[in-house]
């Protein structure tokens, strides 16, 4: 994929969303923010709230979590998210 990246979405109950991806929003205790293609190597604890995973701008999907870790490396994105209680 030219302009995005790999992006896998898990949980206890099973894989959420696996799939390309133009962007991944999500909010940690510093506030919101956004991984696109080629971003730098990050690990975030995520706060309670809502991941949006875009695969074009016009396509987008949300999932609601209660917390999670979102690690993005060599160019692959893995979110693994508590339930929302």
């Amino acid at each position: 994929m030219k302009s995005g990246f790999k992006c896998k979405i898990v949980s206890p109950a099973g894989i959420l969303f696996e799939g390309d991806a133009w962007q991944c929003s999500a909010r940690d205790s510093q506030g919101a923010f956004s991984i696109r293609a080629m971003h730098r190597d990050c690990l975030s604890l995520l706060a309670p709230g809502c991941i949006e995973v875009a695969r074009t701008e016009d396509d987008r999907t949300k999932f609601k979590i209660g917390r999670g870790l979102l690690s993005f490396r060599e160019n692959r994105c893995l979110i693994v998210a508590e339930p929302t209680s």
